[in-house]
């Protein structure tokens, strides 16, 4: 029996009224992750980098048994990074990313999901949500105050109840069997928003390639308005002897600079007890601090705040 593989299409973008991408995501041949930074600023892309970056060391050999606690253990030591970052740098507290990863091994699926991105499986024809958003919309939808349906279209439904943020956290784990022809979707809620599931199975359907597949989803993420930043990834179960070279090559987005290959990478939302959202790695033996990690892009950060505030003064002044 063949081993399984993915093969996989990316796609990011900012959207048409969003100035920054806080989407960060990775996809290679054995892991895909998504994530939907918040917090204002450069924040936001700044916690989903840091998670993605820390995901990024599972795309390997993962031992199907091992999955599970491989995933929840990386998932626990990227949240820990988020705390010190805030530790160190109070004016990143709010600062935090959804998560929404999956991870194949041998002919299993693992997958790990926190916030409100999404991953959807085609199978047969027929597609499915395979992830439950932690959202206070979706509270509502379990308790039977509100139907699906209603739930697209309410005013909070972007108000989001767990995310990665530094605090205790409890994401959800599943495994499914891993099955040749099955066609994921992974994506930010600037996809899921804004085109109907009935819409991205039909894309999901006809658009056999993936590449072509993923273009189309944007492009109608875009066309309904692009209200917030898209990404999609459009993954296919492939046999390894059935897969080209594409699928050994991965590929991340809002990556450090010095690692990214090309494309581009959210601000914060809460109900009760919810999260508002307007919206690296060290050499050696010791692990860099978080702060050497990430000290360029806070250095940044702040430089843009202060030169925004002296322009509003002048701006006072002159006008």
């Amino acid at each position: 029996m063949s081993a399984l593989t993915l093969r996989y299409a990316v796609r990011t973008d900012p959207g048409l009224v969003r100035e920054t991408n806080q989407d960060s995501v990775y996809a290679g041949s054995r892991l895909l992750a998504v994530a939907d930074g918040m917090g204002g600023m450069a924040a936001g892309d700044l916690a989903s980098s840091v998670v993605i970056t820390k995901l990024s060391e599972l795309d390997q050999d993962v031992p199907t048994a091992a999955m599970i606690d491989a995933l929840d253990q990386t998932v626990v030591a990227a949240n820990e990074e988020l705390r010190e970052g805030v530790d160190a740098n109070p004016e990143l507290r709010g600062m935090g990313t959804t998560l929404t990863a999956l991870l194949i091994s041998g002919r299993a699926i693992a997958m790990v999901h926190i916030g409100d991105s999404r991953a959807y499986l085609l199978r047969d024809g027929r597609l499915r949500q395979v992830t439950k958003d932690h959202t206070y919309v979706q509270m509502l939808v379990d308790e039977g105050a509100i139907t699906a349906e209603e739930a697209s279209h309410h005013p909070h439904r972007s108000l989001v109840t767990q995310v990665l943020q530094g605090e205790p956290i409890e994401p959800n784990y599943s495994v499914r069997e891993a099955i040749k022809g099955d066609r994921y979707l992974l994506c930010s809620d600037g996809l899921s928003n804004v085109v109907s599931m009935a819409t991205m199975g039909d894309v999901l359907r006809d658009y056999r390639d993936a590449d072509a597949c993923a273009e189309r989803l944007i492009d109608l993420a875009l066309r309904a308005g692009g209200p917030d930043n898209i990404t999609a990834i459009v993954a296919d179960i492939v046999a390894v002897d059935d897969s080209d070279p594409q699928v050994a090559v991965a590929h991340r987005a809002n990556a450090p600079a010095e690692e990214r290959p090309s494309p581009r990478p959210r601000p914060a939302r809460a109900a009760p007890g919810g999260v508002e959202r307007p919206a690296p790695e060290p050499t050696g033996e010791q692990p860099a601090s978080w702060w050497a990690r990430h000290r360029l892009t806070l250095v940044l950060v702040l430089t843009l705040g202060v030169l925004l505030a002296a322009a509003g003064v002048w701006y006072v002044v002159t006008g």
